[in-house]
């Protein structure tokens, strides 16, 4: 495994492994608890750790990385492959 990114933006890690995961891409996580047990100082950063082979992948994924805080949601299905998914994009809290 290679390094990928090495951060201590747990948004930055929440987008970064949805879109990863969305992509096929396999990745770890690194020194999460590490991190959190020192008090989340952000002394220890935590490093998101890609396959070597799929490294133009990834990087592909990070090059799409806002400078905002994105919202990471599935692809729409086609209307030709059948079944539905549910929109979740109302806030329950909120309606």
């Amino acid at each position: 495994m290679i390094e990928l990114v090495r951060t201590n933006d747990p948004v930055m890690i929440s987008w970064l492994t949805c879109h990863l995961e969305a992509a096929g891409v396999e990745f770890m996580v690194f020194d999460t608890h590490t991190s959190i047990l020192e008090g989340s100082i952000g002394a220890i950063p935590q490093r998101v750790m890609i396959l070597e082979e799929q490294d133009a992948e990834a990087r592909m994924v990070l090059s799409r990385l806002p400078s905002g805080v994105a919202e990471c949601r599935p692809e729409e299905p086609s209307p030709e492959a059948g079944g539905g998914v549910p929109d979740l994009s109302a806030d329950p809290v909120m309606s």
